[in-house]
């Protein structure tokens, strides 16, 4: 697809989704690459006649000796633009887990993290259609529904900032056509020719398909058809949601004989929305692992996904917190607790007094814990604030003083949150 011979795509793509949106300061994440140097030269001359302000970060995984250049190279391009720009360094790994997954996850949380510090709503990536088709035929080789190939969601919120893919339906080749004829340089990941990477794989298998016909393209308008479908289900999902759950102190109460009587790709659906509000994370459970808590229901069995656990409770089904996921999460009365819990009044000594899980130890001092109607194990779970070894305030235990725990996320966020964004 060659440049348009007025106003290039590049930029026209830019003005479209940035003219509307008001914004007057945007993030912009920058790795070095062709397609990340192209969208922040593209912004900075939009820019020139909106005033828009620009910031831009570098994520350093570490992983790569080449990384710590590749950084400074992006800090010298926008500094030359007369762009910001900061460097987040990723230094939390597990190596006993995925790097590639766990590489996105921290890589989103220092970019919503920063871009809060920086009092920015808004950051762009670098996404194109070569990524959305390459995404789509990896989702196609794991058997994915709609959801998976939807592909790459061209916006979504997340952690407070929302995250914008306007090159979404640009070709890389564009973007380096435009780069080239303005002769900017750009660097090239060593990694993006490595066999261990899925997606390399992905794009050499892509390259073989295309001589028979299904093209980048092709699996880029897969992705926009399956996003409206993705849309239908999730108004539809979103209208059982408001009718099926309720929300009981951070937890959500279902009616099992009401959950029988819907479809299955619905039940899924609501689940994974449950899953995600209470247990948190960026991405849903994998599709084997929620069939297996739709199981459970039917079956009237206790299991645990994401950080949550499932009760029977009645008629009701409960999902609540895990106990194993925040038995060891410790903040103080002024922090935000299990990334949920909010604490509010006034203590003495609040240097010494702080928020944990109610455990075992907890329970055995509120001695009406029973007449809560709720399960002993969705207690265990639940936010309690010490002094030293001494237990001043459990409410949902039914041990009350005067201060309040309430939700980060409000009952109606979740009502009212998209699902699977």
């Amino acid at each position: 697809m060659p440049l348009n011979s007025g106003k290039c795509i590049i930029l026209t793509a830019i003005e479209e989704e940035l003219k509307d949106r008001h914004q007057d300061r945007v993030g912009i994440a920058v790795s070095g690459g062709s397609d990340s140097i192209a969208l922040l030269h593209a912004v900075s001359v939009y820019s020139k006649n909106t005033h828009i302000h620009i910031s831009t970060a570098t994520v350093d995984h570490g992983l790569r000796n080449e990384a710590k250049a590749e950084a400074n190279f992006c800090a010298k391009f926008a500094h030359e633009l007369g762009v910001e720009h900061d460097i987040l360094c990723i230094k939390n790994w597990n190596l006993n887990k995925n790097l590639q997954d766990q590489a996105r996850t921290l890589r989103y949380e220092l970019l919503t993290e920063w871009a809060h510090k920086k009092n920015l709503s808004l950051i762009l990536t670098a996404h194109t259609a070569n990524d959305q088709a390459e995404t789509v035929l990896m989702r196609l080789a794991r058997a994915a529904g709609a959801d998976g190939l939807a592909g790459i969601p061209h916006c979504r919120e997340l952690n407070g900032i929302t995250i914008l893919r306007p090159l979404l339906r640009v070709f890389r080749g564009d973007l380096r056509e435009y780069l080239r004829h303005r002769n900017i340089h750009w660097v090239e990941d060593s990694s993006n020719n490595d066999q261990r990477f899925e997606r390399v794989r992905a794009r050499e298998t892509l390259a073989i398909l295309e001589r028979f016909g299904l093209t980048t393209k092709a699996l880029v308008d897969v992705a926009s058809n399956l996003t409206q479908v993705k849309s239908a289900l999730a108004w539809y999902t979103q209208l059982e949601v408001k009718a099926l759950m309720r929300v009981d102190n951070g937890d959500i109460l279902i009616n099992r004989e009401d959950f029988y009587k819907l479809p299955k790709e619905m039940k899924r659906r609501l689940l994974v929305r449950v899953l995600l509000w209470i247990g948190g994370g960026v991405y849903p459970p994998r599709r084997n692992s929620v069939n297996n808590v739709l199981n459970a229901i039917t079956e009237i069995r206790n299991i645990t996904l994401n950080g949550c656990i499932l009760l029977h409770q009645g008629d009701d089904v409960r999902l609540c917190r895990e106990f194993q996921a925040v038995q060891d999460v410790v903040s103080s009365i002024n922090d935000i607790w299990d990334r949920r819990w909010r604490f509010s009044g006034s203590v003495s000594k609040s240097q010494d007094v702080i928020i944990r899980a109610l455990r075992e130890d907890g329970l055995r001092q509120c001695p009406n814990w029973h007449q809560t109607g709720r399960p002993r194990l969705a207690l265990l779970a639940s936010p309690s604030v010490w002094e030293g070894t001494k237990l001043i305030f459990a409410p949902q235990a039914g041990l009350k003083g005067p201060w309040e725990f309430e939700l980060v996320e409000q009952d109606v966020d979740f009502y009212s949150k998209d699902i699977l964004d």
